[in-house]
């Protein structure tokens, strides 16, 4: 691995199952996946975090003094995994005094799953994230002729009936709504696409919920959009 190479960190802790990704990067372009690691599938992200990152690290040979770049989800997601994701992540950056990049989660999974079709047949996207047992928030993005993303708005609902009336539409689902409710519509395609902190590594360069800190003032004023959301 060349010195002169970014090490960027990324973090995703908005659900019980957290996740780290380490990517080699050059003239802030990510340039390939060193390592993706599962932190904890139960929750229990501040006790595991910095363990599994000094694992991670030593795994590369690297260390946290290597890191330039430390990125996260601004949410949807848990209010507890976000802040204790934000937490970390600031207390490194101040201590190596680099960037913090955040952007919507939501819009991470939108450019993930957009990067895996041949041709986009659809005129719209909704992506749906689990917040409290009886209600989720909803990212809806109208997807332009050349295949351009544009985040119109971001909602929150207890039910499906905003779904009513449209068509060409696929929806994304991280792995805890339940679909047994979803209606059932020809015009509608529904997948799986949770968030993994690989994809807002590699969401960074197209996000355009993406915002760049630097300054310690910056820091202390950064805080996720929990979207009404509990612990998990």
């Amino acid at each position: 691995m060349n010195d002169l190479d970014e090490i960027w960190l990324s973090v995703d802790l908005s659900s019980p199952r957290g996740t780290l990704a380490l990517h080699r990067a050059k003239n802030s372009i990510v340039l390939d996946l060193i390592l993706s690691k599962i932190i904890t599938e139960t929750g229990d992200h501040s006790e595991c975090f910095i363990p599994q990152l000094e694992i991670a690290l030593k795994e590369c040979g690297l260390s946290v003094s290597r890191i330039s770049r430390f990125i996260t989800t601004s949410g949807p997601g848990s209010f507890t995994g976000l802040r204790i994701a934000l937490a970390s992540l600031k207390a490194l950056a101040y201590v190596k005094r680099c960037p913090i990049e955040i952007l919507s989660g939501s819009e991470a999974r939108a450019l993930k799953w957009a990067s895996k079709q041949s041709q986009i047949l659809c005129d719209e996207l909704q992506v749906l994230t689990h917040i409290t047992s009886d209600r989720f928030a909803s990212a809806h993005f109208k997807i332009n002729t050349d295949s351009f993303l544009q985040l119109i708005a971001e909602t929150t609902h207890s039910d499906w009936s905003f779904l009513s009336g449209n068509r060409s539409l696929v929806v994304l689902l991280d792995d805890r709504i339940n679909l047994i409710a979803l209606p059932s519509d020809p015009s509608i395609v529904v997948t799986k696409q949770p968030l993994v902190a690989t994809d807002l590594a590699e969401a960074l360069a197209k996000a355009t919920t993406r915002k760049t800190v630097e300054s310690l003032s910056d820091w202390v004023q950064l805080v996720p959009n929990y979207f009404g959301s509990t612990r998990f």
